[in-house]
């Protein structure tokens, strides 16, 4: 059984059941390393995260409208198919089939799991790697953000991504600058590029420029 909780009204529990199963030969002993890297190359975590997912929407359904194949007058809601979505996060990408109900007073379909859950259901990489994404990319290149996240999961979003997530973040970003936090200048932002130089060289150009509380430009760094 495991909780999530960011203030709010009272606790909901879900819980759900973790199997693991590992196969060990009868005349032998294999060692705790074996263990651990069976555990590490399975993708432990993200099988948890699509657990608990599919535990808290189950939940959900059976709240709204009962058990499957019963009829259930006095529950609210009918079920009404799903539809695949691919989620991706910080502990990679998981496929999961989101549940539909429909409502049997204003016939209204809606997915339970989003009622419980801030779903992105347009995109594929939620907020927790979008943010990191912005966060490395307001230090380094889309690209190099890109390979750092790399160091995270394989699945990281692409420099392109990255981009999108940047431009779609900066009304928050420039509400986070413009707080008490950072006094002297409304907006901090970071990019960087690569330019054709002599010989057919290319150069990496990254900076850094502001606005202050007058709305000028400040170069706060440049590097080549």
């Amino acid at each position: 059984m495991s909780k999530a909780y960011e203030g709010g009204g009272p606790l909901e529990e879900y819980t759900f059941d973790l199997q693991i199963g590992i196969s060990i030969p009868e005349d032998k002993r294999i060692s705790i390393g074996s263990i651990t890297k069976a555990i590490e190359e399975s993708d432990l975590n993200k099988q948890v995260f699509k657990q608990i997912l599919e535990a808290i929407q189950e939940q959900e359904v059976l709240r709204l409208c009962g058990e499957k194949n019963r009829k259930n007058e006095t529950k609210p809601c009918k079920r009404a198919g799903s539809s695949n979505k691919t989620i991706g996060t910080k502990l990679g990408k998981i496929q999961i089939a989101l549940r539909k109900v429909r409502d049997k007073i204003t016939n209204d379909i809606f997915k339970p799991l989003k009622e419980r859950i801030d779903l992105k259901d347009k995109k594929i990489y939620q907020d927790d790697i979008s943010i990191l994404s912005v966060e490395f990319a307001s230090k380094m290149t889309y690209r190099d953000a890109n390979r750092e996240g790399k160091r995270i999961t394989e699945e990281f979003p692409s420099a392109h991504t990255i981009n999108r997530r940047a431009r779609e973040y900066g009304e928050e970003i420039i509400q986070f600058n413009e707080s008490e936090t950072n006094e002297q200048y409304n907006i901090i932002m970071a990019d960087g590029t690569k330019v054709h130089g002599l010989h057919k060289r290319k150069n990496e150009v990254n900076a850094i420029i502001a606005l202050d509380k007058n709305g000028n430009k400040r170069l706060l760094s440049a590097s080549v």
